[in-house]
């Protein structure tokens, strides 16, 4: 017995190690799988006039050039159809997909919006395709709906939108003075 107890002392070790290693690999997974942010658009603003603005924006499609879009009020809204994987589906590598659906301008004050000139552009087509409602994607669906973003509209500023498990975020970068001249991020999202 007093021969095989390093031996078994070793295998309960390696199998208390491998555990181990099993679990903070898990937990490693996990986290970056449910707190990751995937670019999904760039947004840049020049005024026209108040509450006018030429709007540039760049998708996660590489192979879109940028759009412009003309745009009126004090903010912009970007809304997607959003389609959400079960939690599980997440863990094993089912990624939430969206198609951005419009893009707007918007006032502050809901009279103004009532009131005021207001266009709305249609892009969709332009993002993650949405699956089809198949049986295997319906066992892995978790639930289909609207997403939307929208902020303050500021020149010199990248209104970077980002997908996040359950939805799309706004980043802000303002534009240094020093690097003047239309930024070319589209490659970069």
């Amino acid at each position: 017995m007093k021969k095989f107890l390093p031996l078994i002392l070793t295998n309960i070790t390696t199998i208390i190690l491998l555990i181990f290693v099993f679990f903070l690999y898990s937990f490693t997974h996990a986290y970056t799988t449910f707190t990751k942010e995937e670019p999904v658009a760039v947004l840049s603003f020049s005024k026209i006039e108040k509450n006018e603005y030429m709007t540039t924006l760049y998708t996660q499609d590489t192979k879109t050039l940028p759009r412009t879009y003309k745009l009126y009020g004090n903010q912009f809204q970007l809304d997607a159809n959003f389609k959400k994987f079960k939690y599980y589906a997440n863990f094993f590598g089912f990624d939430n997909k969206y198609e951005l659906d419009r893009l707007s301008g918007r006032y502050k004050l809901a009279e103004n919006e009532n009131s005021k000139k207001h266009l709305v552009y249609d892009l969709r087509n332009n993002g993650n395709l949405i699956l089809n409602n198949t049986l295997l994607t319906n066992i892995f669906i978790d639930v289909n709906y609207g997403s939307s973003v929208y902020t303050d509209i500021k020149e010199n500023v990248l209104y970077k939108i980002y997908k996040t498990n359950t939805g799309f975020l706004i980043r802000k970068e303002v534009i240094s003075a020093l690097h003047p001249g239309e930024p070319k991020y589209h490659n970069n999202i």
